[in-house]
């Protein structure tokens, strides 16, 4: 997709009020390459720096929506790493071939700290519990190391394991739970209950306790009724939160399809499921 280049009077602004050319490109949330390029086509003159683009972009910190971003990818399907011998933690996010464009899509909110994707696995035919299935691949998007991500990985990290606090619950976003649902979401109707719309989100990667917090967070978007931590496995040792509430669960699939870039909306369809799709009405009213 060709990108809007911005009027040379408003480069030369943001330059003279920010200052960098990474705080210019953080701003506009684009790829530091393609800002230069836009300052080289009008010609505009910039700082002389002796460093180099990594070491501008870590004095810049990321914007309120790239934490949101953030917060839903660690919750997700995302992870933060300290490399051997790093100082500063870097998120990778990884998805099958199919979700491509909407870890494209992920990478393009965290711009300019992201780097290219790369694929991590090819197509091929494999084995998971000794059954044949066939494996459609893998692509991955990552950052650069970031004092900010650092801070992440100091609290939602202990001893290398995902965890979360009190905190959660004012600090998750409807972005970041549109995130967190449209990697961990499943959703179905129950056939048994007239076609009701039910939902779980896979979050057996936290704790019991930790997962309390999170249906606390979550339930300013759901409300209080219909959601709750269940057993995942029959001997009690993982734990999933359930979202039962028809009404609430088909309230919160509409909000976040707002969001979500549509090449992701399958995974909130439970029409998908041969279900009767949604009757959706004017404003925020769900039936």
């Amino acid at each position: 997709m060709k990108i809007e280049i911005p009027d040379k009077e408003i480069l030369n602004k943001l330059m003279l009020d920010l200052g960098s050319m990474g705080k210019v490109a953080a701003y506009l949330n684009k790829p530091y390459g393609t800002v230069r390029t836009w300052f080289n086509k009008y010609k505009l003159n910039r700082p002389i720096s002796n460093r180099n683009i990594f070491h501008e972009l870590r004095d810049t910190d990321f914007s309120d929506k790239q934490k949101s971003v953030i917060l839903g990818s660690i919750l997700g399907d995302g992870g933060l790493v300290i490399p051997k011998h790093g100082k500063n933690a870097k998120l990778t996010i990884k998805h099958c071939t199919k979700q491509k464009p909407y870890l494209l899509w992920k990478k393009k909110l965290l711009d300019p700290f992201s780097r290219p994707l790369y694929q991590s696995s090819e197509e091929c035919e494999t084995k998971i519990c000794g059954i044949k299935t066939h494996d459609t691949g893998s692509f991955v998007a990552y950052t650069m190391c970031h004092p900010t991500l650092t801070k992440f990985y100091d609290k939602y990290y202990l001893n290398g394991k995902k965890k979360v606090d009190k905190s959660i619950i004012d600090e998750l976003d409807l972005l970041s739970l549109a995130i967190l649902l449209a990697d961990d979401g499943s959703f179905y109707t129950n056939k048994q209950f007239n076609n009701v719309c039910h939902g779980k989100i896979c979050t057996n990667s936290f704790s019991y306790d930790d997962q309390l917090l999170l249906v606390e967070a979550i339930k300013k978007f759901y409300g209080d009724k219909g959601i709750k931590v269940i057993p995942h496995n029959k001997e009690k040792s993982q734990f999933v939160i359930k979202l039962t509430n028809s009404y609430a669960t088909s309230r919160l699939l509409y909000s976040i399809r707002l969001i979500l870039p549509e090449c992701i909306h399958y995974k909130l369809d439970p029409q998908r499921l041969h279900a009767k799709p949604l009757i959706i009405k004017q404003g925020d009213d769900i039936v």
